[in-house]
């Protein structure tokens, strides 16, 4: 081991060149491989949330004619879909509200403060961001309430409809603490917590889950049904559970609008899945290609300067000969001397990627990559390492087998 980090320190330029052709190597595979398990790893957060067949379901886009007129029209629409035994089908929404009790409550504005620190919401900490959602939609998607938690709530002659906070806001307000949207005047009550680490769907359905963490999560109210900002805003976000054949159920949906000043765009989820998928797939396959021709002419390269460095210290490597030094020793000194350096890229490249991906741009994908870089990076980098190290060694380790004490002083001398 002194002997290797000897001969790298007297050996500078070399150990650089090598150091930042194995970084470059390894920054450029870590990315492909990091972002290509990514995507199977987002892909199977949001499968996972599904309770339903993506056959079977499907996702329903609005356009209205009159936009003033969507919330009446689109609920309309909605109701004529509830009617029908064949179907199951509910919406959501994630959104940024306004409570009038929380303009005073000092405790949940420092708390927003300090979650939002940094970013534009820091300067408006009373905003609430609330997920409304269809209760019955809860039939179509994992989670661990029903549509039975989200009735009513009736107390001292008044109604409620019920509120969930996330882990977060578990301090900061009491069970049963009513509060009034702004907006509307609907009253809602807290009713409970949700476990930290709950998750939801995403505004795009193709992006990671977000957590409930710091978020509220109540059904619509009766105001909602007519407001049509409220509706429009489940467009893309409303879907529907049918097993009859897709062919069939899209010309149902469709005729459903008859009357209505309305169009629908029905898909089934299966296919959004499979057009996402085969995009990211056309992505991968350039990435892998670019990171495989890198990876090559690394390879070579650093093939080439271990080569030489052989031939040019002939004379070094017959006196150790000469001095008792075995070949097999000579091999793992320089085994160990790559391995060093090839371990101080593959650490710097981890750090790197990571620093990359867990950048504030990346926000909403964080969780994603920090699973796919503690599994899959890895442990594709571990084997990377492993198989880089054989290839480069290949013909330098071939090259000073060969070298016997006599020949090479010899050599030197002539």
């Amino acid at each position: 081991m002194k002997l290797a980090i000897q001969s790298m320190l007297h050996n500078k330029g070399r150990t650089l060149l090598i150091l930042l052709l194995s970084f470059l190597s390894f920054v450029l595979a870590l990315l492909t491989i990091t972002h290509a398990f990514a995507f199977r790893t987002q892909k199977k957060m949001i499968l996972d949330l599904f309770l339903t067949d993506l056959e079977e379901t499907y996702q329903l886009n609005f356009l209205v004619e009159d936009m003033y007129a969507a919330g009446e029209t689109i609920y309309e629409y909605k109701k004529r879909i509830a009617e029908n035994p064949q179907y199951v089908s509910g919406g959501y929404d994630v959104t940024g509200v306004y409570f009038d009790e929380l303009a005073d409550h000092a405790e949940y504005l420092a708390l927003n403060q300090r979650k939002y620190a940094g970013t534009f919401r820091e300067q408006a900490p009373l905003i609430a961001e609330t997920v409304f959602i269809d209760p019955a939609i809860l039939d179509i998607i994992s989670f661990p309430l029903q549509p039975s938690d989200f009735s009513l709530i009736e107390q001292d002659g008044e109604r409620y409809l019920p509120l969930y906070l996330g882990a977060d806001f578990k301090s900061v307000f009491a069970l049963g603490e009513v509060l009034t949207l702004s907006h509307n005047g609907a009253r809602y009550m807290v009713k409970g917590y949700l476990d930290r680490g709950t998750v939801w769907l995403n505004d795009d359905l193709t992006m990671p889950p977000i957590t409930l963490d710091h978020k509220f999560l109540t059904p619509y109210s009766d105001a909602d049904r007519f407001d049509f900002m409220t509706q429009l805003s489940t467009s893309g976000k409303f879907m529907v559970i049918s097993n009859d054949p897709a062919s069939q159920v899209s010309d149902h949906l469709q005729e459903l609008t008859k009357d209505l000043d309305m169009k629908v765009a029905v898909k089934p989820m299966s296919e959004n899945m499979e057009e996402w998928s085969h995009i990211n797939e056309k992505l991968q396959r350039r990435q892998i290609f670019l990171a495989g021709i890198v990876l090559l002419c690394s390879a070579l390269s650093i093939i080439s300067t271990l080569t030489v460095s052989i031939l040019l210290r002939k004379k070094e490597f017959a006196i150790r000969i000469a001095f008792g030094a075995t070949k097999r020793e000579l091999m793992i000194g320089l085994l160990i001397e790559v391995l060093i350096v090839q371990t101080i890229a593959a650490i710097v490249s981890l750090a790197y990627v990571y620093s990359v991906n867990m950048s504030p741009l990346t926000k909403d994908f964080h969780q994603v990559y920090l699973i796919t870089l503690g599994s899959y990076s890895l442990t594709a980098l571990m084997l990377l390492m492993i198989l880089f190290l054989f290839i480069v060694l290949v013909v330098p380790l071939s090259i000073l087998s060969r070298y016997e004490a006599a020949p090479l002083m010899k050599e030197e001398t002539a």
